[in-house]
């Protein structure tokens, strides 16, 4: 049964949707199992809290159990996790279900998790419509002579996208990132790190603030011949205003961190 709720769990975690029980095919039984969606209107991250989650039954009595969520973060997201140490022990009913937060873990303040959002164009060719699509980015951290890696990162994972009708022939991708100083150092079009060919042969560095969306600009690539292509940042300020909080965070100009960056790169193999 589906139950439509809107409750206060303190502070200011909401859940709608709530589904406390779960067909078990290898028990076959209902099992404790919460299925929502939650808005944490917190005003902060968390690493994780725990809830108890109470079903005042129809006919007579209560059921509760404990769930432990993890990577609570602001804004709404998808629930769906079981309480197996209550397979077995607590039993399955109707009736009205409620959630109360219990206790949690904040992420420290310089830890929070970030994003970056861009705008993103590609042009084939002169006479050819730009092509939007873009998956994902890579993201390179050099924090010591001997420590440095690269991750990809792909806007379904945990980002978004969307466009503007104010900025024809651009679609903005937002990535969930570290805080720090992030590298850009490639695009991908699909979801193969590997197959990154010209497209990962630049590098630019942004600070990135924890906690926030950074605006990085909008980035035209342009392909030529064979492995041939460029890549020309924008600003883009004038598309500020217009952009859309992320995960109830503000969204920030930043800029590039490292003396000397152009606006403009020739890749090739």
């Amino acid at each position: 049964m589906l139950y439509a709720l809107w409750l206060l769990a303190a502070p200011l975690f909401h859940f709608e949707d709530v589904r406390p029980w779960r067909w078990s095919e290898g028990r076959q039984e209902r099992i404790p199992a919460l299925s929502a969606s939650l808005d944490n209107q917190s005003g902060d991250d968390w690493a994780e809290a725990r809830f108890l989650v109470r079903v005042n039954c129809s006919n007579g009595g209560t059921r509760e159990y404990n769930i432990l969520l993890r990577d609570v973060l602001l804004g709404t997201q998808k629930v769906e996790v079981t309480a197996f140490d209550s397979i077995g022990v607590v039993e399955a009913c109707e009736g009205t279900p409620e959630i109360d937060f219990v206790s949690g873990r904040k992420y420290d303040d310089d830890k929070r998790p970030s994003y970056i959002l861009l705008g993103f164009s590609m042009q084939y060719g002169d006479d050819d419509p730009p092509s939007l699509h873009l998956e994902g980015i890579l993201d390179y951290r050099h924090r010591s002579d001997s420590d440095s890696e690269t991750h990809p990162h792909f806007w379904r994972d945990h980002g978004r996208r969307f466009e503007l009708p104010s900025v024809p022939g651009v679609a903005f991708y937002g990535f969930r990132v570290e805080p720090g100083t992030l590298g850009l150092s490639g695009f991908l079009l699909n979801r193969d790190p590997a197959s990154t060919g010209p497209l990962s042969r630049f590098l630019r560095f942004y600070s990135i603030p924890p906690g926030k969306v950074a605006y990085l600009g909008i980035f035209h690539v342009q392909r030529g011949p064979g492995q041939l292509s460029s890549v020309t940042q924008e600003a883009g300020d004038q598309v500020l205003n217009d952009l859309p909080v992320l995960d109830a965070r503000p969204v920030i100009r930043s800029s590039p961190v490292r003396p000397g960056t152009t606006s403009s790169l020739t890749l090739g193999r």
